[in-house]
């Protein structure tokens, strides 16, 4: 159990029947690196707090040790057992005590300072039912982002999710009347993967061009941020959360939008202002009852936002096939990747397509057995991506969500797609044109 007043942690632990209360001094150091305050003491003693309250036994065979640990956004107090005698170590997955909890607890560690609500607000509209007759395809009006001009100074096609309606509806596939409108995601949602510290620093205009990377930002006011910039984020991720619904309840779904995976819980970054597949995560574990959730991104980008959030969390599997020489490079977030696969600059079709599937052969062998898969099915992979820099084919992408929705149909899971990222004028039509072909194989029906 852990508190805050002001900048120290009071964390109270039982440990063998025996109850200690410890408090930590907040502390700012790099990520995941091994943090030494005027509270803790090395040597061949097991390591320990002192701080107000503090009552942990020197002379105890073994002792819960308490380390703040910062993860680069948020600080963790992790715990582990040292043995009498025994040379301190830093905090690892191995060592660390698998601690039982609510709310954010995640085993072997906790997050400390302003908690983020991970149970769904009661009242939540999100989870709302669609009218009879829609399909299980996720759109908004609001998706698209008209910023006075400003935003084609960001390479993204903030246009893009319109045009793959249209080129559904055009091609016959699906009728205006039947898409699935999701309602925004109010701050008592977001709060849900959120901290309030984060979504409150959204009223700066300097915070919400660093995470657009558009900086004539900077120069408007915040009430037109609001609307003409978060706002379409909020419909995104409503609707990523709306789709994880459809797809428990249809066996798939499609999001024309959100993939948002720069952003945990206390960061954004990379044009992701809100972290929606956690939230996608979280409200389908609360709201349908499921345990188990794999990501499998697919984005040319790491994944490193959905990783932070996830770290340790035991019944999420994330399987990321990304550039490892572009942006973000989060050495950090990739020790939470189940299965981590490295592409170079310039990676091919024959190449990429092989890593894809041997990817999913061997998460398949690791006998997860998910019930939901939440794909992040960005294009910037395509050829002449000038971000994504990989060598990809539209004919191998639409071999690619193939290779996806086959692997969840074996797995005997639902699906989510997500659209995510990608920066050529032509993305739209690919996205459209996979969707289409996944329809003509059989691996969604309408």
């Amino acid at each position: 159990f852990c508190t805050r007043d002001k900048d120290v942690f009071r964390i109270r632990v039982t440990l063998n029947g025996m109850e200690r209360c410890i408090g930590v001094t907040r502390t700012c150091a790099r990520p995941r690196s091994f943090v030494s305050t005027s509270r803790l003491s090395f040597g061949s003693q097991p390591l320990f707090a002192f701080s107000l309250g503090s009552s942990v036994s020197r002379s105890s065979k073994r002792n819960g040790c308490v380390f703040p640990v910062s993860s680069g956004y948020r600080t963790i107090v992790a715990m582990r057992s040292v043995e009498q005698g025994e040379q301190s170590q830093p905090p690892t997955n191995e060592n660390l005590l698998r601690l039982p909890g609510a709310g954010n607890t995640y085993p072997g560690a906790f997050y400390a300072g302003q908690p983020v609500r991970s149970i769904p607000p009661i009242d939540t509209k999100l989870y709302q039912r669609p009218p009879k007759g829609t399909v299980p395809f996720v759109y908004h009006t609001e998706y698209d982002i008209r910023f006075y001009g400003l935003e084609n100074l960001h390479p993204f096609d903030s246009k893009k999710w319109g045009k793959v309606k249209e080129m559904l509806v055009n091609r016959g596939l699906i009728r205006e009347d039947q898409i699935s409108t999701p309602q925004p995601a109010t701050d008592s949602d977001l709060e849900v993967a959120h901290t309030k510290e984060y979504l409150a620093s959204l009223q700066s205009s300097y915070q919400v061009a660093s995470i657009t990377e558009v900086a004539p930002v900077l120069l408007l006011p915040s009430f037109i941020i609001n609307r003409q910039l978060i706002q379409p984020f909020r419909h995104h991720t409503g609707g990523s959360v709306l789709a994880g619904k459809l797809a428990l309840e249809q066996g798939w779904a499609v999001n024309i939008g959100g993939g948002f995976h720069h952003c945990c819980g206390c960061a954004g970054g990379g044009f992701c202002m809100f972290s929606d597949i956690t939230l996608t995560a979280v409200f389908a574990r609360h709201k349908k009852g499921i345990r188990r959730v794999m990501i499998v991104d697919l984005d040319a980008h790491q994944g490193n936002g959905h990783a932070r959030d996830f770290m340790g969390d035991r019944d999420a599997y994330i399987l990321d096939v990304y550039n490892a020489d572009i942006y973000p490079q989060d050495h950090d977030a990739k020790s939470a990747i189940s299965k981590p696969v490295e592409l170079k600059s310039g990676t091919g079709d024959s190449e990429y397509l092989t890593k894809v599937s041997q990817a999913l052969s061997e998460a398949e062998n690791d006998d997860f057995s998910p019930e939901l898969i939440i794909y992040n099915a960005g294009t910037d992979v395509l050829s002449h991506d000038k971000l994504g820099k990989l060598d990809v084919s539209t004919h191998a992408v639409l071999q690619r969500d193939e290779l996806v929705f086959a692997f969840a149909k074996r797995a005997g899971s639902a699906i989510v797609m997500l659209t995510s990222g990608g920066y050529q004028q032509n993305n739209a039509k690919v996205i459209a044109d996979s969707i289409c072909n996944l329809h003509s194989k059989g691996l969604i029906s309408l």
